[in-house]
């Protein structure tokens, strides 16, 4: 099956169906799930030797380029690694590539994004009717893309539209012949300025970016496990902490997200690995500048080389997790902010502040102890303000999911792709929080009034 290739080999179609690649572009890996809507049967994409090493379902967003600038998800000889591609982008600055000595090639984030995301759609797409053939050839697929907007805040609509002009581009990126490189990508991106893009087999209203807060929670919300009100969400990247809040409930018979906070911070498990490593580079060059000087001659020496290598003491640490300080303070604050403006302002009257408030804690740095220590400050918090303390809830797997072999535990590392693999349409309802008032004291809220339990239904 060729990459550009949409449809299954041909032959006679007796049905349509509806396939949605559902595709979330992190910051350190990238998952994919497709899932056959009409079938009712999800697949999580393995990306097998591309994939990392401790986990297939990730790929690494990592692209490479060859000195000619075509674009590689794996290593290519003398190719060049673009390293954390989603936080250029998110930054907005533009990246200079040299690949000879001669040839100096530019290209902005925004289109080495595109050129990226066209061929984790080609993968995916190729892998689907690849291993999909036997049981679906007898369809005509199709194909919707959606694609998940990493920050819910001020700033929502515009990374919304950014996001989606990429999806946009990427995927009519991935159905051309040809190499994948950084001048297709730059007539990708003019074509689309000009609305002269011609898609195959998708409608372009059918590639949509989607607030991955509400992702995450979708099969949670569609699961017997649902518990309409307040919820909160930490999500604990590589790069970032996001922390949302939002109000599950249900609207004229479909599901009603209203999201009243949405905050990140570049405090995600790698941001505390390079603080750290920054921190005990500076204590070792401070002792290194001391090493050997005002040393006491009449001393034994160290026994061997060992000897000479600092200690805690010598790198002036006098606790654990004294490096982490400042990195702690932050996170603590980040979440603490939030849950005073809902507790103030958001959804004072909420019932879960005395029965228990509802908490997510997904992402690939949840389970690392530093953030386990945050979230415990977090409790003393709420309690020490005579709240309820946070009630840490699971996301439940889905029945029609496929996970391959990949760990059930891992699950939550794959709950974005899940949630973004259902047709917008099918998402409900999604408010956010710019199109949300405040609520005066004493004023029932308007996601209150709208409430409806699901034991009522």
């Amino acid at each position: 099956m060729l990459p550009h290739c949409t449809q299954f080999s041909s032959g006679p179609k007796k049905e349509i169906h509806t396939v949605v690649i559902g595709l979330d572009f992190g910051t350190s890996s990238s998952k994919v799930v497709v899932n056959n809507q009409t079938a009712n049967v999800a697949y999580a994409i393995p990306f097998h030797n591309l994939g990392h090493p401790s986990n297939k379902y990730l790929l690494p967003t990592r692209p490479y380029f060859d000195r000619e600038g075509k674009f590689c998800l794996s290593s290519v000889h003398d190719g060049m690694p673009l390293r954390e591609l989603k936080a250029t982008l998110m930054d907005k600055n533009p990246n200079n590539f040299e690949f000879d000595n001669e040839k100096e090639l530019e290209a902005s984030a925004e289109l080495l994004t595109m050129a990226y995301l066209a061929k984790v759609i080609q993968f995916s797409r190729q892998w689907y009717l690849a291993n999909q053939h036997k049981a679906f050839s007898h369809t005509k697929i199709s194909w919707q893309l959606n694609i998940g907007v990493p920050s819910i805040g001020k700033e929502f609509n515009v990374k919304k539209n950014l996001f989606k002009q990429l999806a946009t581009g990427a995927w009519w990126l991935s159905i051309q012949l040809g190499n994948i490189t950084i001048e297709s990508a730059k007539k990708a991106s003019k074509d689309l300025g000009n609305g002269a893009l011609a898609f195959a087999d998708i409608h372009s209203d059918d590639i949509n970016a989607l607030p991955e807060v509400v992702a995450e929670v979708i099969g949670y919300a569609k699961s017997n496990e649902r518990n309409n009100g307040l919820h909160f969400l930490v999500d604990i990247g590589a790069s970032t902490v996001d922390i949302s809040s939002f109000v599950l409930g249900l609207e004229r018979g479909s599901d009603r997200y209203s999201i009243l906070t949405g905050d990140v911070a570049w405090l995600g498990a790698f941001e505390l690995h390079k603080h750290r490593i920054n921190n005990i580079k500076n204590r070792i060059t401070e002792w290194l500048d001391h090493l050997g000087k005002n040393e006491d001659p009449v001393s034994p020496i160290p026994i061997d080389a060992e000897g000479y290598l600092p200690n805690k003491g010598n790198l002036n640490i006098k606790r654990n997790r004294e490096i982490d300080d400042q990195m702690f303070k932050s996170c603590c604050q980040l979440i603490r902010k939030t849950i005073i403006d809902v507790r103030k302002k958001r959804d004072p009257k909420s019932p879960k502040w005395k029965s228990g408030i509802s908490l997510f804690i997904c992402g690939g740095g949840s389970q690392v102890s530093f953030y386990e220590d945050v979230i415990s400050n977090i409790n003393d918090f709420l309690v020490n303000g005579n709240l309820s303390p946070l009630k840490p809830l699971a996301l439940p797997i889905p029945n029609n999911l496929n996970l391959g072999d990949l760990d059930k535990n891992d699950f939550h590392r794959l709950a974005v792709a899940y949630g973004l693999s259902f047709p917008e349409y099918d998402m409900g309802t999604i408010y956010p929080p710019d199109e949300i008032e405040d609520i005066p004291k004493g004023k029932r809220s308007d996601h209150e009034v709208r409430f409806v339990d699901k034991d009522h239904v």
